[in-house]
């Protein structure tokens, strides 16, 4: 094919399970890219399960089945591809596979990277807890142990999204990591935490993007959590679920030992072994 007839690959997935640090890393994407602060309630892209294909193609999902929702979703997304001149990143909390589809999440053939955040489970729990104004119990046996966990079932629009398949965070963190089918740079967020700038210039790298660590410390430093704390409360925070009193919550990554009983931290280990085994986080404890 010639490289005229190429499709230019201009769609980035930021995908985590909830409450990973994605949020951070859009917000350090605007910061870098809009050479400022960012602009937390216009400037961060859309959600992948939001009805934005509806827009796109001129279409309602209503009743759809998961297959056409699918095969519409990944159509829309292609053609925005096709419009576009510039990276368009778009947040993701979905599994790679969804068990009842049996097929990549993902328009393939558009995607230029998938960056997944990988954050301790243990930390994600108190966290989720506070996003949804639940009980950590609630949370850990519904979401972070559950293999059929899923969000946003049967909400309606437009104010909801499509339902969005999790599964147990182990079964999250694999389907993204051990798939082929597009190109995954894994960022822990426990270290942007303690290595910001190394592990932020790699995503930058993994980009192509010509910044350099001048720049990009500035971007760290116009999205810290402290600033998007304190601009939240001045401002607000469109993404902020009716919930929860504030969005940006804690941002620590040991905040769970404050927390968690050793009951709480078992079933969470039992259900999620082998990858918390993998990223280090059976040795806090």
């Amino acid at each position: 094919m010639s490289e005229s007839k190429q499709i230019k690959k201009r769609l980035v997935w930021l995908v985590s399970y909830p409450k990973s640090g994605n949020t951070w890393i859009r917000l350090f994407l605007s910061a870098l890219l809009n050479k400022g602060q960012p602009d937390i309630n216009g400037g961060l892209g859309a959600i992948y399960s939001s009805y934005l294909p509806e827009s796109i193609l001129d279409l309602d999902m209503d009743g759809l089945s998961l297959f056409d929702k699918h095969h519409y979703r990944i159509k829309a997304y292609e053609y925005l591809n096709e419009q576009i001149n510039s990276y368009q990143f778009i947040k993701v909390h979905d599994s790679y596979i969804d068990p009842d589809l049996g097929l990549g999440l993902l328009p393939v053939k558009s995607t230029n990277l998938c960056v997944y955040i990988v954050r301790n489970p243990l930390a994600i729990a108190p966290s989720l807890a506070n996003h949804m104004n639940e009980s950590i119990d609630f949370v850990i046996k519904k979401y972070l142990t559950n293999p059929k966990a899923r969000l946003s079932i049967n909400t309606k629009k437009p104010s909801g999204q499509m339902e969005q398949f999790l599964g147990t965070w182990q079964s999250h963190v694999r389907s993204w990591t051990s798939q082929t089918d597009v190109p995954v740079l894994v960022i822990k967020y426990e270290e942007l935490k303690s290595e910001p700038l190394s592990t932020f210039r790699s995503l930058v790298e993994a980009l192509g993007l010509s910044y350099g660590d001048s720049q990009i410390q500035e971007a760290i430093d116009n999205s810290s959590f402290e600033k998007m704390q304190d601009l939240e409360r001045k401002i607000g925070f469109v993404e902020r679920p009716y919930t929860s009193r504030f969005f940006f919550y804690k941002g620590q990554s040991d905040y769970w030992k404050e927390v968690l009983t050793k009951s709480q931290i078992d079933s969470i280990v039992e259900f999620n072994r082998d990858m918390m085994f993998k990223y280090g986080y059976l040795k806090q404890f």
